[in-house]
């Protein structure tokens, strides 16, 4: 249910922001609005944690992205609340597809995008890629999450296509800071994706760090519930 839903508010929210007039934006807001509430009631106690952390993760990362670094710019000039939303709504989709997917998913995501990345720099078309590559490889070093990354990557990359082609958003094509260029969107958006939910898990595992000592020592579950 998770994903479909999330596919379904994605699709139709992109689609609300992208062919109707202003009101369509904020129409797209609210299906996605809606369809986050959706997800967070079908969610487990500990999937709704990492969805409410990836809402406000989500939403600072975007304003460093867009407007500290200004790697790319909203439509409207502002960040739209089906943004955040939507992240959090892949991610969980993320972590109930992965299982699914083939063992050897993330093997041939990296046998595509390394040789990609290293010609389309090459070229000069999106030499931003040579920076964002090895973040994604980074992100494949834990064993335990590289079925995770190895499917949200090339999922990322759709919702980032589908989005600039509907003109909900755009990548400048000169990277600030670094004196790179980026293609719209860049072959290696997605690893914008895996950190985030890299930084997600981090956060999901603190909370259950933090919670076990109240959990298992009556002392502190006591203070815990006073």
């Amino acid at each position: 249910m998770i994903p479909l839903v999330t596919a379904f508010a994605v699709a139709v929210g992109l689609t609300l922001d992208a062919t109707l007039p202003y009101w369509g934006h904020w129409a797209a807001n609210g299906l996605v609005l809606v369809g986050w509430l959706l997800v967070f009631r079908a969610a487990t106690r500990a999937e709704r944690r990492g969805l409410v952390a990836c809402v406000v993760l989500a939403t600072l990362g975007e304003i460093f992205l867009c407007y500290g670094w200004g790697l790319y710019e909203y439509r409207y000039g502002n960040i739209p609340v089906f943004v955040p939303l939507g992240h959090s709504m892949i991610f969980l989709s993320g972590c109930r597809l992965a299982p699914k997917a083939p063992a050897a998913t993330w093997k041939v995501v990296v046998g595509l995008t390394v040789p990609a990345v290293l010609v389309l720099a090459a070229t000069g078309v999106d030499t931003a890629g040579l920076l964002w590559l090895p973040m994604f490889l980074a992100c494949l070093l834990p064993r335990g999450t590289r079925h995770l990354y190895g499917t949200m990557f090339p999922v990322a990359l759709a919702v980032e296509i589908a989005g600039t082609q509907v003109g909900s958003w755009w990548w400048f094509a000169d990277v600030p800071w670094v004196s790179l260029t980026s293609m719209n969107p860049p072959l290696c958006a997605g690893v914008f994706y895996c950190v985030l939910d890299l930084l997600v898990l981090s956060t999901e595992r603190l909370w259950l760090r933090e919670a076990r000592p109240a959990a298992t020592d009556p002392v502190a579950g006591r203070a815990a519930s006073e």
